[in-house]
């Protein structure tokens, strides 16, 4: 008879081959995760490299329109440079990159503008739309002997030559000889004494006499000069009431018997009286 040794017998428990086979699956899954995980990441970085280092994306192309006195080059070069600063590792030369806000502050701060409107064109593209301001002044800095543009606020919109200057009928002209003026943006004259500019210029124009300037003085910042084309100049009180002092000077000259001994000034700085030679 054959001995039968149980000791050597295996024997299956179905319940726990399928915990195992549970287990194994899950654990699978669980790498699966991780692998797709870390794909998905390194994707996301290749694709981010490529974004920001790809010259796909670099900005290869800015147009400019709406300028007129400001050279179209001077904006480009402008823009260019601020494109190709360097900022920590990256350029914000990149179409994904470039900051339109700010480059539009940028530009229109620089130059003075009125307004910048900018657009981006994908993917290599930047429309930049100027509205410039539109001068109402030249100025005469005469500490410096340089001219200037001045716009209806009083402020400085840029530099202009001598020759310019001259042939520009069409402007009020004034000479300062106050102060130093050196950068855009400075308010050259106040929003008070536009005022007084564009009341003074419409009196004259309603008796066809042409101003030839006006002159602000370091010595007296009351007194303002208006410089006729017949060379006689007119003082002002710039403090005093405007209307009254026109009206004080439209007296006098619709006196011919005055009128006629008026050779070289007026002066209506006085309340009362008027002084002339």
């Amino acid at each position: 008879m054959k001995r039968i040794d149980y000791a050597q017998k295996k024997y299956f428990n179905s319940l726990f081959n399928k915990k195992r086979t549970l287990l194994d699956k899950k654990k699978r899954k669980a790498r699966l995760k991780i692998i797709g995980f870390l794909l998905f990441f390194l994707t996301i970085i290749i694709t981010t490299i490529y974004i920001l280092f790809s010259g796909y994306f670099t900005i290869k192309n800015i147009k400019i329109k709406g300028n007129k006195d400001t050279q179209t080059n001077e904006v480009f070069l402008y823009v260019n440079n601020k494109l190709n600063k360097k900022i920590l590792f990256l350029f914000p030369n990149n179409y994904w990159l470039v900051n339109i806000k700010e480059l539009e502050n940028n530009i229109k701060n620089n130059f003075s503008f009125r307004k910048v409107i900018i657009k981006k064109d994908f993917p290599d593209k930047l429309l930049i739309n100027i509205i410039e301001n539109e001068p109402k002044f030249i100025l005469l800095n005469n500490t410096q002997n340089k001219y200037y543009t001045i716009d209806e606020q009083g402020l400085i919109i840029k530099e202009i030559s001598k020759e310019k200057a001259n042939n520009t009928k069409d402007l009020l002209k004034i000479v300062n000889n106050r102060s130093k003026i050196d950068f855009y943006n400075h308010q050259a004259i106040t929003l008070d004494e536009i005022i007084f500019f564009y009341k003074i210029s419409n009196y004259f124009d309603k008796k066809d006499q042409n101003i030839v300037f006006f002159e602000k003085n370091d010595n007296d910042f009351n007194k303002m000069t208006v410089v006729l084309n017949n060379k006689i100049k007119i003082y002002f009180d710039i403090n005093e009431d405007i209307d009254k002092q026109i009206d004080k000077l439209d007296k006098l000259i619709n006196n011919k018997d005055i009128n006629k001994d008026i050779k070289e000034y007026i002066d209506l700085m006085y309340k009362n009286k008027i002084y002339y030679k």
